[in-house]
């Protein structure tokens, strides 16, 4: 998003191609019926009605979510159905911790985004996370995926019994969406380690094209795990149950300040985003980068801010 704000009213589709595919080939590879994964941010509200951004910083917002290629029904041509995992805290604005569709979140003329922030959807589109299927049983990482993000979403709209949920420099709309990826991904990769039917299958099939993509899952596990996590595993994402959402700080808030430390690449939205869409293209993932900024209407008093990316 550098230079949204010489970009209001503006829309760019972007398509990476790290295959070098030609153009007819590459699109022709998104099929009616394909689930992708969707790496989602947002950024700030400048010009006369500028919302709370000291000195231009505005760090933004992230969330996952997942798209599926669906057909059009008027015009009979394939199209990205997105809707979010929002890892949210519930606000003044009506928003809560949910799944949220795109024609809601953001397309809404009342309610949505889109005539007021600029806003990046990510659709990655990497076979690793498509289905696994060992002579019937079947892995899905985008379904673990959406299984942890519905679990992290469920806790932070009732604080963990709490009954509220707080954002801080450990927990947050980023934070504890990694934390959720981490989960699904090593969910996945410990179901098929631990079932010795699958073990077997892998074993009699070693050379499989399912096979090496199973490996090529593991070794994108081990990326965004090196880029995710600076020394050690936090606790609490392997164990999540260790303590409360929103409470860390008034508890213990030298294992918050440690917990923020060992993750900090994912302490920011436009950090983390831009990190794993780096990871995701070094590991052979086409990348359709849908881009809006502030469209749909024309008001005088705002332009986009970029969300703040920090690189440390």
């Amino acid at each position: 998003m550098a230079g949204s704000n010489t970009k209001k009213g503006q829309i760019d589709s972007i398509l990476l191609n790290p295959r070098n595919l030609s153009d007819t080939e590459l699109i022709n590879s998104y099929q009616e019926g394909d689930r992708l994964l969707v790496l989602h941010t947002y950024g700030g509200i400048g010009g006369n009605k500028q919302e709370f951004a000291p000195l231009g910083l505005f760090f933004g917002h992230f969330s996952f979510g997942l798209a599926r290629v669906v057909r059009e029904p008027l015009t009979q041509e394939l199209r990205f159905k997105i809707g979010y995992a929002q890892v949210y805290t519930q606000n003044t604005t009506g928003i809560i911790a949910a799944s949220l569709d795109w024609t809601n979140f953001v397309g809404d003329r009342q309610f949505g985004w889109l005539g007021s922030r600029p806003i990046t959807d990510i659709v990655v589109k990497l076979d690793v996370f498509d289905e696994y299927n060992f002579d019937g049983l079947r892995r899905f990482p985008l379904n673990a995926l959406a299984y942890q993000l519905d679990r992290m979403m469920a806790r932070y709209r009732t604080g963990d019994g709490t009954g509220a949920t707080f954002v801080g420099p450990a927990n947050s709309c980023v934070q504890d969406s990694c934390q959720a990826l981490y989960q699904a991904i090593n969910m996945t990769l410990t179901e098929i380690e631990q079932n010795p039917q699958i073990k077997a299958w892998i074993t009699a099939n070693p050379q499989h094209p399912q096979t090496q993509r199973l490996q090529r899952l593991v070794t994108l596990n081990k990326a965004i795990e090196d880029q995710l996590i600076t020394w050690q595993t936090r606790a609490d994402w392997v164990d999540p149950y260790q303590s409360l959402i929103g409470t860390r700080l008034a508890d213990s808030p030298v294992t918050t300040v440690v917990n923020a430390l060992t993750s900090w690449r994912s302490l920011l939205p436009r950090l983390a985003n831009d990190s794993l869409a780096e990871i995701f293209l070094n590991h052979g993932a086409s990348l359709w980068l849908l881009q809006t900024y502030q469209v749909g209407g024309w008001d005088e008093d705002i332009e986009p801010i970029a969300p703040t990316k920090l690189w440390i």
